[in-house]
This record gives C-alpha cells, structure tokens and sequence, in this order.
C-alpha cells in the first residue's frame, strides 16, 4: 500500500517543539515504511522540502496565508500535492481543525481522532466556533473510516457530532524497544511533568499541589519540560508566570524550567526522575504518558476519561483528580518514599506498555485497518 498521512508537525533532531501528533504520527509511519510506501505531508510549513525520514518520505508544505483564504488555500495546495504523488491507496489526517473537508482527496480518507477544537472546547466548558465545529463535522461525516486513540475519545466525539458511524479504537504507539532501554540512576525526590504549560493540563493546579508535597518533602525537586502559553482563562500571556506566582518560597525555590527540550532527549529526562506527574484535564491519549510508562516510570495522572485506558489505579500508577490537590500530593509523596510500590508500578507499567502500546501491535492492527477500508 501507499499510505500517505497529513499532520501540521512532525518531529525532528531539529524540530524543538513537537505535539504528541506529530510524535504519534512518526513512531507509526516509520514502523509502517517497513512493509508499505510512505509518506507524511507537513502542512502549514514555512518553506517547501522532501527529507528521508528512516524510510518516509516527509513533504514539508508551505501555504501563503491571506486572511479568510489560508483555510482554502491549505487544503487546495493539499489536494494539489496528493494527485502528484503516485497512487494512494489510503491517507490518514488528524480531526483537528478538519483539514480534509471541503476539498475531495484522490484516495479513501481515514480521519484519526486526536482530539478536535470541538472535543477541547467541551471537556474545558469552552464555546466551539461555529466554523471550527463544521469543519471538524464534515470532515468526520465525509470519512471513509474513523479511528479514534482512545475509546473515550471516540465515544466523546461521536456524541458531540451526532457520528453514526462506527469509531474504531487504535491506540497511540510509542517505539518500546527504544525508550525501555535505561541505564541511568534515578534521582532521589525528583518529579518530571513533560507537557504543553497551559492550563488545561492542569499546571495552574500543580502549583498548588507541589507546594503541599514540599511541606512534606522539603527537598523534593520538580522539573518542568514544555513550552508556555497564554492562559485563555485569564488572558495572562504565559501560564508559567501564573504557575510560579501561586507557589510557596520553598517550592519556588525547588522548580526548574527546562523550557523546550527536543524529542530525542525527553527520554533521559524520564529516566532520572522517580516520579512522573501528568495532572491533565483535556487529552486524547498522550503519548508522553506512554513513553514514560514505557521508560519504567510511576505515574500520578488525572483519573478523567482516556486515563483509565492507560492507568489501573493503585495496579500500576496511581490516577487521581486534579482539583484534590492534598490526595493528588500525597500520592506522589508515596512514591517518593515507597521504593517498593515505585517499583511495582515502574514494572507493571513497563509490562502494559509493551502489551498495549508498543508501536509494533499498533502498526499491524492500523494495517489490517486501512486494508478493510481500502478494499471497500
């Protein structure tokens, strides 16, 4: 087969900041590249250009933006790519945005949900735009097959479109093989949160929960990864600002901002820490989740939706509201000192990681997928 995948980014040694689509959308093609022709259109670019990307052939997509058209235009210059190439037998493009409605494709469409503007909107309590809502709509009824990386994703989106079509779960895949090779010493007290710095992933409330856990572990040290963004809520251009402005003395003393760290070097950073902390209100299925469960990490999540497709509370992590700031602490706390317990979750984490969501299940189930579609 000829699968060709569109995704606004895709991760590269010189790619700084890369969202888990981009990441979700290389560990498969590249696992794909293995038996099929590939290719990844990167829309939205700067500058046109073709690499080889192990295998994959990445296009890279410039659209000149004019207000009003830049919608258009992007998907013109989209369709106008895909009838060069030769022929496809499947493309795959995110829900966000819908990107493929409006202008036919020259092959089947599977849209993968991800997470839509519409699906954010709802579990934020924010308004859609009308024109994001139809968009996203019309690209999901017009496709010939839906995939969802979660179950609650899928279910979620299917009610807020009023979809009749059936949804077919496919987790994210993450590359096991890669990141379940660690050889460095875990740092003592030392917590990890690897995200985007918005709110909705629940940083405003790791403010107040850290300063808890460093009343109880004074030399507990938390490490932030991730890019700051405005605060939509406030209006506060940066998220991080209002995350150190509600920490106590001591815990602002105890945090470090790497900023923007590249995909190739989150792994070591995982590897270090003890514990991950993922307090989330708004995912799909996050792939950095996966690569720490997958590394050997204990995680203390949320416990909303798509987390329990991933965390068996108290079996291998623990998941817990974020807005219960003393619980969502003190389960990190126990990790901190349990070394036993920490070790029983890195395990079984480790072992759901390489049964679920190692990248290689995930392509040979994605595969049967588009070859049913196809033929059809």
């Amino acid at each position: 087969m000829h699968i060709v995948y569109l995704t606004s980014h895709y991760p590269l040694p010189n790619a700084k900041s890369v969202g888990g689509i981009g990441t979700s959308v290389r560990n498969l093609a590249v696992a794909l590249a293995q038996k099929h022709a590939v290719t990844v259109v990167v829309y939205g670019q700067e500058c046109d250009a073709v690499i080889k990307d192990e295998g994959v052939e990445v296009r890279f997509l410039s659209v000149k933006c004019i207000a009003g058209f830049t919608w258009l235009l992007t998907r013109l210059r989209i369709r106008k790519l895909l009838k060069s190439l030769p022929k496809i037998d499947i493309i795959e493009a995110p829900d966000w945005d819908g990107i493929t409605a409006f202008v036919p494709l020259p092959a089947p469409v599977v849209v993968k949900i991800h997470g839509s503007d519409t699906y954010f909107c709802h579990l934020e309590g924010r308004k859609v735009k009308k024109w994001n809502f139809i968009r996203e709509k019309l690209a999901l009824k017009s496709a010939a097959g839906i995939v969802s990386v979660s179950t609650f994703a899928g279910r979620t989106t299917a009610e807020l479109f009023g979809l009749k079509k059936p949804v077919t779960t496919i987790f994210n895949g993450v590359d096991y093989a890669v990141f379940s090779e660690s050889s460095k010493e875990i740092v003592d007290n030392s917590i990890l949160y690897v995200g985007g710095l918005i709110r909705k992933k629940g940083l405003v409330e790791l403010a107040s929960i850290f300063n808890l856990v460093v009343e109880n572990q004074p030399n507990a040290k938390l490490t932030l990864i991730g890019k700051d963004m405005a605060d939509s809520e406030t209006g506060n251009p940066s998220t991080l600002g209002i995350f150190f402005d509600r920490l106590s003395e001591l815990a602002r003393k105890n945090v470090i901002y790497l900023g923007v760290v590249p995909h190739q070097q989150i792994k070591s950073h995982f590897e270090k820490s003890a514990v991950c902390v993922f307090p989330s209100f708004a995912e799909a299925l996050p792939v950095s989740w996966l690569e720490a469960l997958a590394v050997g990490k204990a995680l203390v999540t949320s416990n909303i939706g798509w987390s329990n497709e991933i965390i068996d509370d108290g079996v291998d992590g623990f998941s817990v509201d974020p807005k219960d700031h003393q619980l969502f602490a003190e389960r990190i706390c126990t990790l901190l000192n349990d070394k036993i317990l920490r070790l029983k979750f890195e395990r079984q984490g480790q072992q759901k990681a390489q049964k679920l969501f190692a990248v290689t299940e995930i392509a040979t189930r994605t595969e049967a997928y588009y070859q049913t579609i196809s033929r059809n």
